[in-house]
This record gives structure tokens, sequence and C-alpha cells, in this order.
């Protein structure tokens, strides 16, 4: 007797079935490769999965810092700065002193330590200002070490990585990049602080890439946490997740309210002052960041003492934070 040939495609035919079990066993196959692999790049980068999303949809971020209690939150209309991003609308700024008494203005210079050009003016500047050092440049240590003998309160600018297509952005030695692993974020900010001892917090030098980047945010502020430091948002970047991130993870943070000198124009910068000060006597205190310029410590020379007759105070981040911890 004659043995029928065996037709694997008349078999498929008559059991449609087999090839719907088959399909779904391949994609249940490329599903779960794609999902092992992405779990490995995490764990390989923070040694676990992203565990949130700064997203209104998915988290509810603080609208205030945990360490304030007694701080109350307002709404301020910023104006628009070229180069900022869309920050012209009103945003929610925290926080903000609810006791009664003169508003308060936190002037800070950036990049301290390229130059030792301009420092006898910067020094002779009344009341005095916040300076967030560079780590690892020139002159780093002479200002690390004249801030501390003159009273200074001092930050570590710590540089970040930038959107940097192009390549024109260098943010110096000490950056810490979105690449890297959490121990070697760990050691470079370890770095960092030693060479400015005495900083009470961090900013980020430049970053408008780090700042978006949640799992590098969130390892980094781990470790602000464990350091007892605050950190101040620059933002360098419009859409920066790093205060939402701070807040998050229990951290004292604030956010720059003006930059003074994204113009570098004598005229400029008054009027940038004069933002400063009012949104100030708007909300209670206002966050505004220089760099030394000619233009800029000219102005801050001529402005800084007359604030009083304004109505308004000189403060640093510390006497904040240290103000809100002692009616907590």
């Amino acid at each position: 007797m004659r043995r029928k040939k065996f037709s694997f495609f008349k078999f498929l035919k008559n059991n449609p079935v087999v090839i719907v079990f088959t399909i779904i066993f391949i994609a249940g196959l490329w599903l779960g490769f794609n999902i092992g692999r992405k779990s490995v790049e995490w764990e390989q980068r923070e040694g676990r999965p992203l565990r949130k999303t700064y997203t209104a949809e998915k988290k509810k971020i603080p609208s205030e810092s945990p360490f304030a209690a007694f701080f109350r939150k307002r709404e301020v209309k910023i104006v628009p700065q070229s180069g900022v991003g869309k920050i012209g609308r009103p945003v929610k700024i925290s926080p903000v002193p609810k006791k009664k008494g003169l508003p308060r203005v936190v002037i800070m210079l950036d990049d301290i330590g390229y130059s030792k050009a301009y420092k006898d003016i910067l020094f002779s500047i009344q009341p005095k200002m916040t300076l967030a050092i560079l780590p690892q440049v020139v002159f780093t240590k002479y200002y690390v070490q004249e801030a501390k003998k003159r009273g200074y309160e001092t930050i570590l600018h710590q540089p970040l990585e930038p959107d940097n297509e192009n390549g024109i952005y260098n943010p110096g030695a000490g950056v810490i990049l979105t690449s890297m692993k959490p121990d070697e974020v760990r050691n470079i900010l370890s770095v960092n602080l030693n060479d400015v001892p005495w900083a009470v917090g961090i900013n980020n030098h430049m970053g408008s890439k780090a700042t978006r980047d949640e799992v590098l945010m969130e390892i980094l502020m781990g470790e602000l946490k464990t350091r007892k430091l605050f950190f101040l948002d620059s933002l360098t970047h419009s859409k920066s997740i790093a205060y939402d991130v701070a807040l998050s993870e229990g951290i004292p943070a604030f956010k720059r309210d003006v930059f003074l000198d994204r113009e570098n124009d004598f005229e400029y910068i008054k009027g940038q002052f004069a933002q400063a000060v009012q949104i100030a006597k708007e909300q209670g205190y206002a966050v505004a960041i220089g760099h030394p310029y000619d233009n800029t410590l000219q102005v801050l020379k001529l402005k800084m003492p007359t604030l009083k007759n304004e109505g308004v105070q000189i403060s640093t981040l510390k006497d904040l934070l240290q103000d809100a911890n002692a009616r907590d």
C-alpha cells in the first residue's frame, strides 16, 4: 500500500490553531528578550529599574519642600528671559517664608575659581553674597580659603552634562555624565566636595541634559541626602526635573528665580536685579544668580547697599532653611 506524502502546508491549513499558538509563542519570546535586556541596562547603571516617573499623569510631585511645613506657596509672574525656554508663565515656587519681616534676596555668583582678576571688587561688595565655587580649577583652593576666612556662604558648583551635540560646551573637570554608573557619580561628587569642603549645598554648572535624566538625578539626590546638603536648581533647561526629584527624595531644594547677566550689559543687569527685588517682595524671597563679570560686579557694588532702603535684606540659602527648621 502506498503511503500518503505528508504536506506541512496542508497540515497548517487543516489546523489553524497551530499557527495562532506559534505566533503567540514567538511574540512572547521577543517581548521577554527586550524586557530582560532593558532590565539589565537599568541594573548595570543603577542596580534597580526606574522607580519613579516625574509626570503629572503618573506621579504627583510635592508642591513644596518637606522641610518647609510653615512655608506657603505662591504664584509669581516670571518675565521671560532669552535662552531659558518658556518660563514666562506663572510657576509655583517654594519655600516661601511665612514669618513676618523683610523679604529676602539671595545673590549667588556662579563660576567662581577660574580667575583672580575680580577678587578685589568681589570681596569689597557688601552685604556678602553666596559663592558657587567650581571644583578642580586653577583657583578653587584660593577662593575656598578666602571665602572661609571672610565668612562667605559657599556651595559646590557641580559640573553636569549639557546638551552638547555640536561639542561647543565644555563643563570642565569633575563633570558628572548621564552614562556614568552610580559608584562613578558618587566618587566624582566626593572628590569635588573635598575640593570645596565647606559647601552647604550644591547647584548645577551647565547640566541641561543631566538635570532631565531621572536615574542620574535620583543617584545624585540620594547622595546629597546622605551628606545633608541642599540642592539649588539653576534651571539651565526649562524641563529640568532636578528640583522635583530633590523634593521627592526629601532634600531641601530651591529654584533659581532670576539670571542677572544672561546679557552682559550694565543696564540689563540693573533691570534683572530690580526684578529679583520685586519677586522677593511678592513671594517673600528670591534667588538671583550672576557671574563674576565686570558689569555684574559693578551693578552689585552699586545696588547691594541700597536694599535696606527698598525694604529688602540679603540672605543666604542656609539662613532660609534654618528659619524654616526653627519654626518646624
